[in-house]
């Protein structure tokens, strides 16, 4: 694989942040959605301008796009979750049901979405009406990652624990762990019917879902990871505080790539691009960079 990276800091609109780029998506089109330090969330568009949609009242944690790319979820240290429209440029919807910081949300079907919080729970919102259908409890400590195939949802967190729950009606499925390190994030492969954790021990544990067994581990890193992701063609991208940002294969397991680490990478804002060869970063100086994997 052959690795080339971009800058995408884009020309800044007035009250743009200047400070840190806390979590980024991939919205599709050429836009990149943003939240920052500063509380302010907003995009890049494919004109690398830079805009700012509004602001929620503590820091912003995690971003996440709707499968249209017309939706951005925003997850915040003020305890709530923000719906923002990119074609109205406003928020259109406060989701507020946790009593800590939220972490992390993602879509589920049309309407629906999921978010994991400090407070230990994860709560599945009508999105549409803006109230939550069901709270899930079982993390007995911090929950920091969610995400989910559609039918379950999975999340980890400071507990030491992958969880698996049933979408539909919040059930509990399975409990992968407790293991020895926090989990501070988890993704999942869908094609292959895999969950993926990375952990503080530095490694990357998948997981059989159907059979609810490791199906491998890979001693990826020295310290902590802070993120892992999985891309539409199943490769695991793995980043943590040892400052390598890395590339694995989804069969094998082998290193493929190691992605050049400009100063200033945000290690938790790391995420893959709709098109399964895009990686894209926040900085700690506001900026957004890409690197293009062939």
């Amino acid at each position: 694989m052959g690795v080339e990276i971009e800058s995408r800091q884009g020309v800044c609109e007035a009250g743009a942040p200047s400070g840190p780029i806390t979590s980024v998506v991939d919205c599709g089109g050429g836009t990149i959605g943003y939240g920052a330090y500063d509380s302010g969330v907003g995009f890049v568009g494919p004109d690398g301008v830079r805009r700012t949609l509004g602001h929620h009242d503590h820091l912003v944690n995690h971003v996440a796009a709707d499968p249209t790319g017309r939706f951005l979820a925003s997850s915040s240290s003020d305890y709530t979750v923000g719906i923002w429209d990119l074609a109205l440029g406003r928020r259109v919807a406060r989701l507020d049901g946790h009593s800590d910081d939220v972490e992390a949300f993602t879509f589920l079907s049309d309407g629906y979405g999921v978010s994991a919080s400090r407070d230990s729970s994860l709560i599945v919102w009508d999105l549409d009406n803006q109230a939550p259908i069901h709270r899930l409890r079982g993390h007995e400590s911090d929950a920091l990652s969610v995400s989910t195939d559609g039918q379950q949802i999975y999340s980890s967190g400071d507990d030491m624990t992958l969880r698996v729950w049933d979408a539909a009606s919040g059930v509990l499925n399975h409990t992968f762990g407790p293991f020895t390190e926090e989990t501070d994030t988890c993704d999942v492969d869908v094609a292959r019917g895999r969950a993926v954790l990375g952990c503080d021990d530095g490694c990357v544990r998948v997981f059989d879902i159907e059979r609810a067994t490791l199906a491998g581990e890979i001693s990826a890193h020295r310290s902590g990871i802070k993120k892992v992701a999985v891309s539409t063609t199943g490769h695991i991208f793995s980043a943590a505080y040892d400052q390598h940002l890395l590339v694995w294969d989804p069969e094998s397991h082998e290193l493929v790539a190691e992605l050049d680490r400009p100063p200033g990478v945000w290690e938790r804002s790391l995420s893959w691009g709709r098109d399964g060869t895009s990686v894209f970063a926040g900085t700690f100086d506001g900026g957004v960079i890409s690197w293009s994997i062939a």
